[in-house]
């Protein structure tokens, strides 16, 4: 070959490389187009959102930072995959010299290129919007895997064709790939016998109890978690302080009601309470390996500094909802079967809000292999599949019997099966690495969720409470929607990987601030100070029936109570509270802090019956809970124990309550009818104003 030839030839190369590289990223954005014309909210949605805001409040450096990084990574996977298929070209330029022949050849390479990635797009992820070839003979092993063998073959015998160099650089690819792989299909090591219990918290996201057997609920739609429920003390009235995820989970790791610990709403600013979180302080200092697992970030902002050695799960910040957005590409899908997926892609990786893509079982993996195998383990873990989209890498079943036009019901009832097989295979994992040998295990869920079922409605003679008494949808948005604040709470003890408590469930009225002073005494630790909290009974008759249990709302959502949600509304609504900080993480703001607080639904508990103080009535609203009942409350005329409870009420919340309440003012004269066992925080009043 003369010189002028390999001028020539190097010249189409780069010729080549340049027209496949623009193919490719011409094909990806016609497939997101495609994709967002079918959804209901395309990520373009989202940024209309944002840009008819005020930006000083979400543009921040490390926003920008999170999607250039997106933005970088994903045209880095195009021009290797550019390179790959111009390389593959190669092997049809030693067959003929003629131009149109090889830009034939090269068109075929591109189109076996981009039906192989659908193809494996439509195989692995079959709700992605991109899976094409869902259904068809391409989508299974055989057909993806003649694409692929095809593939190969030609990309093989164009390196052959290609320069030294480049045939160094596929090498050194190829066997940074396979060592990647190998290093990340080593077998977690079994876990050591240990002196103290390995302590296992597992909250499952939005699981109502009444959805489950011991509360009269199907054995069918659960029955790995009826399983663990069977042979677990179980709590049967239980309430979340608040029911939002951030705050039920600041609550249950502190043993305050929200008032006492000061998060009040979702994402908090990290300076509103005590860091790091004395419970979790106290597992490190007596030698545990301290591990927080959750895979869904948005509402939660909980990580290391709050004194966890180890996060596990997607990244924080407010880029999650953007990148979340435009990611359903099946090269971006596809990159996140790479054994280095997290460094690529940390807002996709293990998502569960990106649903198409989420792995229920490689999220358990990767939480098991996170646990130290040389020492005792705390292990915080959050499962979010129960949560709202209700989307999932695989379909949910189809069953027209359970079909009755409540769409948000009907996915949430599918998704419960998800949910139960990823508990299933949690547990089992646990047992096969030796971390039930000798295990406190804690099921609870952090809130209820509301679904607009008949079942979540009261009733009332007053026709001016009939509004209030339909159930609102969502959690977090109403006091008065039993299923929202209702929740679920077990505690198993674990011997060589069975449970030995006996199972049984506890009447009363308990609350998840009780979780910690309850692991305390198990491990016979001295409590940091007051709780609110009291240690969960072990029998009937530690029970204290007449005990208090505060409960508060966030912020109502009118666009959460609709049955199907609009995306773009909810994020109009909730966008306008919240800012985004230099290090991009979404924070709710402070300036109006106060006055936001002041919008809460306050609530507390007796024997049987719950008062509710809203913001816009001057009155208590008296809930009888066995009838379901919803009425005004004169409380000078109230009985002894109604008195007693509004009394609690009023001095629990302060002036939160005494601003709208005038008869607090009456009550609070009179003497203390405050009950015994309240918890400590309760009993003294101790407020953070």
């Amino acid at each position: 070959m003369s010189a002028a030839n390999g001028r020539e030839t190097l010249s189409l190369g780069r010729d080549l490389y340049l027209r496949v590289l623009f193919i490719l990223l011409y094909s990806s954005l016609m497939c997101y187009v495609l994709g967002g014309a079918v959804q209901g909210t395309s990520a373009l949605a989202i940024v209309r959102v944002i840009t008819g805001l005020n930006l000083v409040d979400f543009v921040s450096a490390g926003l920008i930072f999170d999607l250039l990084m997106f933005v970088l990574v994903v045209l880095l996977l195009h021009l290797i995959w550019a390179w790959v298929v111009a390389v593959s070209c190669l092997s049809g330029f030693r067959l003929s010299g003629n131009r149109h022949f090889r830009l034939l050849f090269g068109l075929f390479v591109v189109t076996l290129h981009l039906t192989l990635f659908v193809a494996l797009n439509s195989l692995l992820y079959p709700t992605s919007l991109i899976a094409y070839f869902r259904g068809t003979t391409l989508a299974t092993p055989l057909g993806a895997g003649l694409l692929l063998a095809c593939s190969l073959l030609l990309w093989l015998y164009g390196l052959r064709l290609a320069s030294e160099r480049q045939r160094w650089v596929a090498a050194g690819m190829v066997s940074a790939l396979v060592v990647l792989s190998l290093m990340a299909g080593v077998p977690s090591p079994q876990a050591r016998p240990q002196s103290q219990p390995q302590v296992i918290l597992v909250g499952i996201d939005g699981l109502r109890p009444d959805h489950l057997a011991y509360r009269d609920g199907p054995q069918s739609l659960m029955p790995a978690v009826n399983r663990f429920l069977d042979r677990a003390r179980r709590y049967d009235r239980v309430y979340t302080p608040m029911a939002r995820t951030h705050v039920a989970w600041i609550s249950l790791l502190t043993g305050h009601y929200p008032r006492n610990h000061g998060v009040r709403f979702n994402l908090a600013p990290p300076e509103f309470v005590e860091l790091p979180l004395p419970m979790v302080k106290g597992f490190n200092e007596r030698g545990f390996h301290t591990l927080y697992a959750m895979d869904e970030r948005r509402f939660n902002n909980i990580d290391q500094s709050y004194g966890f050695d180890e996060v596990v799960g997607p990244k924080a910040g407010a880029a999650d909802t953007l990148i979340t957005g435009f990611a359903d590409l099946p090269i971006i899908n596809l990159s996140l079967q790479l054994p280095f997926a997290e460094s690529l892609f940390p807002y996709l990786s293990h998502n569960r809000a990106y649903g198409k893509a989420y792995s229920a079982h490689a999220f358990n993996e990767h939480v098991v292999s996170a646990l130290d195998p040389d020492s005792p383990n705390f292990l915080a873990l959050h499962m979010c599949l129960l949560h709202w989209p209700y989307t999932s890498r695989e379909f949910v079943d189809i069953e027209p019997e359970r079909w009755d036009g409540n769409f948000q019901y009907y996915m949430y009832v599918q998704m419960l099966k998800k949910q139960d097989a990823q508990f299933d295979h949690l547990l089992e994992r646990l047992k096969q690495q030796g971390y039930l040998d000798n295990a406190i295990v804690v099921l609870f869920s952090d809130h209820g969720e509301g679904l607009g079922l008949a079942v979540d409605a009261l009733n009332s003679n007053d026709s001016s409470l009939r509004e209030l008494t339909q159930g609102m949808r969502g959690h977090g948005t109403s006091v008065l929607t039993q299923a929202q604040s209702d929740v679920v709470l077990a505690l198993a003890r674990y011997r060589d990987g069975r449970p030995v408590t006996s199972g049984t469930t506890l009447k009363g009225q308990f609350s998840l601030v009780d979780i910690a002073p309850t692991l305390y005494q198990a491990l016979d630790w001295q409590w940091p100070g007051p709780l609110d909290g009291v240690p969960l009974p072990q029998t009937q008759q530690q029970v204290n029936t007449d005990r208090f249990v505060f409960v508060e709302s966030s912020l109502s959502s009118q666009a959460l109570s609709q049955s199907h949600i609009d995306v773009e509304q909810v994020l109009y609504e909730t966008s306008k509270r919240y800012e985004v900080r230099q290090s991009g993480r979404v924070v709710f703001k402070t300036d109006n802090y106060v006055e936001q607080v002041s919008k809460k639904q306050l609530s507390v508990y007796g024997p049987g019956v719950q008062l509710v103080s809203l913001p816009e009535l001057d009155v208590l609203l008296e809930v009888d809970l066995s009838h379901r009942q919803l009425r005004r409350l004169d409380l000078l005329q109230a009985s002894p124990e109604i008195q007693a409870l509004a009394q609690a009420a009023c001095r629990f919340y302060g002036e939160e309550i005494r601003s709208r309440v005038s008869a607090c003012e009456a009550l609070l004269a009179l003497p203390s009818m405050a009950h015994a066992g309240q918890g400590a925080g309760a009993e003294t009043g101790r407020l953070r104003e």
